[in-house]
């Protein structure tokens, strides 16, 4: 209960008094473990080598668009309702069918060969606007695993995309 209350933004103090706690250390536990503090963590451990060397196994290695043979290869989809066709080549067969879909989930795919040049802030921005809806039209957010997960995804566009963006300047 007191997590829940910390990640609606209930202060530490109020916790305190909530619990019946004689300190008020507890509480800063719970309020210093919210998503966003856990985002900041997450953006800092993206700094370190050994975070970075493990997200590039997630997916396959950048690569830019002429490179790509096989036109069939290339990913396009619709993001919230926006046609994006310019984020990477998929790494299966032309005639395999792809068990991930739509093509927002190919960011967390290891067959996954981002374009350096790719549209991921279109899909970051589409994706954001696709969690702002259900925001608006969900009465209960704490529970909503949808929007966590489209969360999720936007921080795995955002890690993609700094990769290509650092790729592309270093060959500049």
């Amino acid at each position: 209960m007191a997590q829940k209350l910390a990640d609606q933004g209930t202060p530490g103090d109020l916790i305190s008094d909530m619990l019946d706690h004689t300190t008020k250390v507890a509480a800063r536990h719970y309020v210093a473990a919210t998503p966003a503090i856990a985002k900041i963590k997450a953006r800092a451990l993206g700094k370190n080598s050994t975070y970075k060397e493990l997200m590039n196994l997630m997916t396959g290695t950048p690569i830019y668009r002429n490179d790509v043979k096989d036109q069939r290869s290339v990913i396009k989809g619709v993001v919230a309702a926006r046609y994006i066709g310019n984020i990477g080549k998929c790494g299966l067969d032309a005639d395999t069918a792809c068990e991930k879909n739509p093509i927002y989930s190919c960011y967390t795919c290891r067959k996954f060969h981002p374009f350096i040049n790719g549209q991921h802030a279109d899909v970051a921005s589409a994706l954001r606007a696709e969690v702002q809806v259900m925001i608006d039209q969900s009465l209960d957010l704490a529970e909503n695993k949808v929007v966590l997960q489209l969360e999720k995804t936007i921080e795995h566009v955002c890690d993609v995309s700094d990769r290509c963006t650092s790729l592309d300047s270093s060959t500049d």
